[in-house]
């Protein structure tokens, strides 16, 4: 049976901290949408595509954004684990770039 309100159960034993981290993510993303959304009314479908990217990239130039994912503690758990456990395998390859995707 669906909750008759609309908060979601799942953020009730988060962390303040985390919630607000999870509230700057949507209004990244609700913001990234709108890009998305204005560009394609206005423009042909490869122009729209080029320019999508480059919004896309961009976004990533304002510092907040690395900053909360930088204190997403689970993220970078597990980034820790792979390079713990991938380490050796990687090191034995020479040069290995790790992309967060």
């Amino acid at each position: 049976m669906d909750d008759p309100d609309d908060t979601d159960p799942g953020l009730a034993g988060l962390s303040p901290e985390f919630q607000a981290m999870i509230g700057g993510m949507a209004g990244h993303t609700a913001h990234f949408q709108k890009l998305l959304e204005r560009r394609m009314a206005n423009m042909s479908k490869d122009a729209a595509q080029k320019k999508d990217d480059e919004d896309y990239l961009e976004s990533y130039a304002d510092l907040d954004i690395h900053e909360d994912m930088l204190k997403d503690q689970p993220r970078v758990d597990a980034y820790r684990k792979a390079i713990e456990f991938h380490g050796p395998a990687w090191k034995s390859q020479g040069d290995v770039s790790v992309v967060d995707v």
